[in-house]
């Protein structure tokens, strides 16, 4: 159980005496929603994404790094949650430093 992800997932595990039980849990995906003015190169925690505006790109929940790049304005980098019940939005404007 996650809250602040709003994931809850339960599995049943035979657990024996004297053993270790391993676990494996799949996160469900997400919803992210990216864009940039002007239009920007992106990556997603270090993967090509494509070019700006993307839309409905399913992603793990929890956290992500979105870097955008443009050859003129350069590059800014974003940090973003991203839950199991919401569209996570993240839009930058590369012409404005970021503060």
């Amino acid at each position: 159980m996650n809250d602040s992800l709003r994931f809850r997932a339960s599995e049943r595990v035979e657990i024996s005496s004297g053993r270790t039980t391993n676990l494996r849990i799949t996160l469900p995906t997400g919803t992210l929603n990216v864009n940039a003015a002007p239009w920007a190169d992106v990556t997603i925690d270090g993967k090509a994404a494509g070019q700006t505006p993307l839309g409905n790109v399913r992603v793990p929940i929890g956290p992500h790094q979105i870097v955008f790049r443009h050859p003129q304005f350069g590059e800014q980098t974003r940090a973003v949650v991203v839950t199991s019940e919401s569209r996570t939005r993240v839009a930058v404007d590369l012409r404005v430093n970021p503060s």
